[in-house]
């Protein structure tokens, strides 16, 4: 991609065991209102105070390798699609196209780092300041600017029951 968004940092830090590894996740997990256990070994979640988002998995599911963490940074000034054709993340074709969208519901999909959230942000917060924009997140990535811009954040109860995904998406009909 050629931004900072794309480079991938390792930090090399020592917990001495993996029991004190899995104890400072948990401490993450628990400070940010998520659950992670042996039941629910794999967490995604948002540290909105810090505007992160984090991934995390411990046993049985982190198996083979000890547990791990991924921390998400985002930007907080959004590329214009101007911007992402500069710096050769899409061709002025598809950012043509993107702008000749009007009132359209997106789904977007892609591998892990592929420049979604970049590319979508990019395309919502270039659209008039009268226009009304309505996201539903699972985690909160967009993070938009846009002065009429809503944003929700689906949760989930105890018993996976997404709490108002349809009456969100009512909402933006």
């Amino acid at each position: 991609m050629g931004s900072d968004e794309s480079e991938m940092k390792r930090v090399e830090v020592n917990f001495g065991t993996v029991e004190n590894l899995n104890d400072y996740l948990r401490r993450i997990v628990n400070a940010c209102g998520a659950t992670i256990n042996k039941d629910e070994a794999v967490a995604v979640f948002t540290d909105d105070k810090n505007e992160k988002r984090i991934v995390m998995a411990m046993a049985p599911v982190a198996h083979i390798s000890p547990p791990w963490a991924v921390i998400r940074n985002h930007k907080d000034k959004a590329y214009s699609l101007d911007e992402l054709i500069e710096i050769g993340m899409m061709n002025q074709e598809i950012a043509d196209f993107l702008r000749s969208l009007e009132n359209c519901n997106f789904a977007i999909s892609g591998r892990g780092a592929s420049g979604k959230t970049t590319s979508f942000r990019a395309l919502l917060e270039e659209n008039e300041e009268t226009m009304r924009i309505m996201v539903n997140e699972d985690n909160a990535e967009l993070r938009l600017k846009h002065p009429n811009a809503v944003q929700n954040i689906v949760k989930r109860n105890k018993k996976g029951h997404v709490y108002g995904l349809q009456a969100l998406t009512e909402m933006g009909g």
